[in-house]
Order: C-alpha cells, then structure tokens, then sequence
C-alpha cells in the first residue's frame, strides 16, 4: 500500500500497541501509530515572520516497515482564538488531535524543542477543554539536525516514506535542508516522528503463556 488512503475504521489492539486501518471491506493493514510535532516557531517569510507549527500524524506499517503520513497539520494555536464578534481568526489544533485518536487511535506524538516552548504548550493542551483524550507528548532526542535528518533520507531512498503530493509536507520537502537559519516546521515534524520511531521501535508482544507456574 503505498497509495495513502485514509481509513474509515480502526480497530485498536492494545496488547500490540497497533491500529488496524479498514476502508470500506478492504483492510489497509496494522500500523504502529505515532506522530510528531514542532511547536510554533518564528519562521521567515520573505519581508515578513509568521509564528507557526506543524504536525503529522504516521503509521508505520509493521509488515512492511513503510511509514505513511496519513494526517498533517500546520497551527499557530491550540484552541481557536475568536475575535470580539465570536467569529473564528485562527483555527487552533484541538479538533485536529480528536480526529488523530477518533480515525486512528493516534495519541503519542514525539517532540524535540528546548523544555521552556514544549511546556509552554504542553500546559495548554492540558488546559483545553476541547481536546479528550489528551495526547501524548514524547521526547525526541538527537544531537544535530543533521544527524536527524539522515533518518528522513534513509527511508526516502529506501522507498519506505510516504505523504500526500502537493500538500504543505511535501512542498516543504522539496528544498530541505538543514539550516538552522532557516526553520522548517514541517521537516522538523516530520524527524521528531521517524527519530521517535527508531528510539522506540515496534516489538512482537511474546506469546501469552498456557498453564500455571507452581
């Protein structure tokens, strides 16, 4: 399956820590689901700085070993800020984590900023009445982004990443790379969750045991 289709149904299977993905009577298969984020950043744009964030919600899947981007989300707030009149100015990320765990059972995204921003957010999450259940939020670690991005690259020339053409992750892909004076919110979402993955990678549970110990 290397065409990414979103499901219609999920079946979660605790033991495994896995998310079977149906559409429709065809099953896509088991994944383990993980995502990653980078909180709001300043980002430069031409003359002007936008404060934004980015995030992925992937699966991984365990027979194959491909990892496909289902959902993808840029933000610059989580819950959405409304201006006097009630109407909608910035549409924060809240529906958007309720969708990850009501389509997918998505609930633990990997992160790699410094602890003041990831608390900061963290706490407003938290605070959210809009989001149930709350996310999981797991620290990504690595030395350099360069050591970070050879994790992107290996699976890119392995033919085992995938995500939607022509959306905001591959547009932000197709002139990657890694300049610190030049953030990019959606790469860097993108190696917080394959980083996440090779730190934490999926296991067969051992076989339930028959008998009794004496």
């Amino acid at each position: 399956m290397d065409k990414i289709v979103r499901p219609d149904k999920a079946s979660q299977n605790l033991k495994r820590q896995t998310t079977t993905l149906i559409t429709g009577k065809k099953v896509l298969g088991e994944f383990y689901i993980r995502g990653g984020i980078c909180w709001p950043i300043a980002v430069n744009r031409g003359d002007s700085t936008a404060i934004t964030g980015f995030a992925i919600l992937l699966g991984l899947d365990i027979e194959t070993e491909k990892a496909y981007v289902f959902e993808e989300r840029s933000f610059v707030c989580i819950d959405h800020v409304l201006t006097e009149k009630g109407a909608i100015e910035y549409e924060g990320i809240s529906a958007w984590f309720n969708m990850c765990w009501q389509r997918y059972f998505g609930q633990k995204f990997y992160y790699h900023q410094e602890p003041l921003t990831h608390r900061k957010f963290r706490a407003q999450v938290q605070k959210s009445t809009m989001i149930q259940p709350k996310p999981r939020f797991i620290q990504a670690k690595w030395q350099n982004d360069a050591q970070a991005a050879h994790t992107y690259w290996e699976r890119q020339n392995l033919n085992r990443i995938f995500y939607r053409k022509d959306e905001e992750l591959h547009k932000s892909l197709q002139n990657y790379d890694v300049d610190p004076s030049r953030p990019n919110p959606a790469a860097h979402a993108l190696l917080a969750a394959l980083v996440g993955l090779d730190h934490h990678r999926w296991k067969e549970p051992p076989p339930e045991r028959i008998g009794y110990d004496f």
